[in-house]
């Protein structure tokens, strides 16, 4: 098995033949990777496509046990909508694990994400020890950037982190959260 591609969402209940939203449940206290434990067992996939809008929270380092399992992967596309579930995944750790764990990897969609200073160092780490020589990855396009209040933009900028780790890849964040949210 090479590819699988899984999709859910909530359904909408009815009710006097009007279809109502009723609230997600709240999966906040299981991690993620413990949700589709049995798919981290299949070390071979190389196509992955996982969409479950508004359903799942991110922790910071919810993504890398994905990277870990699957180091074959070509195309990784996740759509949890994090926008509504409230938790990110750590950007610069998501994608510090897809760089050292997923050497064949040349396209990448992900979830909206959060700034994660606290590992900075070790994309400095990685990025000495490759000496010059880049991660293939082509396609990079993340659905959100999100930024906690008080952080300033000089601290570090998304797209020198990405570029650090994928030098051949195009970047595109679909919308940078921080400056609708804090005016920055």
């Amino acid at each position: 098995l090479h590819t699988i591609h899984i999709r859910g969402r909530l359904p909408l209940p009815r009710r006097g033949g009007k279809a109502t939203r009723r609230r997600p449940p709240d999966f906040s206290d299981v991690p993620l990777a413990a949700h589709f434990a049995p798919l981290l067992e299949l070390r071979g996939l190389r196509d992955v496509s996982i969409s479950f809008p508004g359903l799942f929270s991110c922790a910071p380092d919810g993504l890398v046990p994905f990277a870990e399992a699957w180091p074959a992967l070509e195309r990784l596309c996740i759509d949890l909508d994090t926008t509504t579930s409230g938790g990110y995944p750590g950007f610069a750790a998501t994608l510090l694990a897809l760089a050292e764990c997923c050497p064949r990897l040349r396209e990448a969609e992900l979830p909206g994400m959060g700034y994660d200073d606290g590992v900075l160092e070790r994309v400095d780490a990685y990025c000495a020890k490759r000496e010059g020589s880049g991660h293939g990855l082509k396609k990079l396009l993340i659905q959100q950037v999100y930024r906690r209040e008080g952080m300033t933009e000089n601290l570090f900028s998304k797209e020198d982190v990405a570029a650090q780790l994928f030098p051949y890849a195009h970047f595109e964040a679909l919308f940078d959260f921080v400056k609708r949210l804090y005016g920055h």
